[in-house]
């Protein structure tokens, strides 16, 4: 080959591998959308799920394996997503999957925007004393109140720490961490 037909050979060589890179770090807004309503699906066909449930870790590690099956990698199957669910083993996992238990602490996360107050309450003793009382007699009023009295309001998910990443505890917090809306930094990186 001659002299000036090898170096050319290279730049084309690097100018479609850094396009083809870079394409594929583009968003595909019509690809993030079908991947959002494949999970849905996912989840809705289990025949437990409802919308606005709570989903534990190995919830989520099993939905990535079949969306990376029916995708390939994608924002969705980023490994650290599922990190930021609860364990199952959580307290509020403990006592959300429970029979009837979902419905009355459903209820609340909705009055209460979301499950991290209710998370914080499932740690300690007397928090755990309202949540099965809650449960007990199917009203959510013993959370709410308890959460409205409580000194601290028990407000916070993240602890002061702008950094600290938002814990995933529905479908929905975890197709917002996967796929942000424009504008907002990329929540798969800290």
């Amino acid at each position: 080959m001659n002299r000036i037909g090898f170096p050319a050979l290279c730049c084309l060589f690097l100018f479609f591998t850094a396009n083809r890179a870079l394409a594929e770090k583009v968003p595909n807004p019509a690809q993030n959308q079908i991947i959002a309503k494949t999970a849905r699906l996912y989840l809705e066909s289990s025949g437990t799920y409802v919308p606005g449930d709570l989903i534990t870790e190995s919830q989520i590690e099993e939905l990535q394996d079949y969306l990376r099956r029916s995708f390939g990698n994608s924002p969705a199957t980023h490994r650290g997503l599922s990190n930021r669910a609860l364990k199952d083993d959580a307290p509020l996992s403990r006592y959300f999957f429970r029979e009837q238990a979902n419905q009355v602490l459903r209820k609340a996360a909705e009055k209460l925007g979301g499950y991290g107050q209710l998370e914080v309450l499932s740690l300690n003793r007397q928090g755990r004393q309202v949540l099965q009382e809650a449960i007990a007699t199917q009203s959510e009023a013993g959370i709410i109140s308890r959460i409205d009295t409580s000194p601290q309001n028990m407000g916070s998910e993240a602890s002061g720490n702008p950094h600290q990443l938002k814990a995933i505890y529905t479908l929905e917090d975890f197709l917002e961490a996967a796929f942000p809306k424009s504008g907002e930094e990329n929540s798969l990186d800290p």
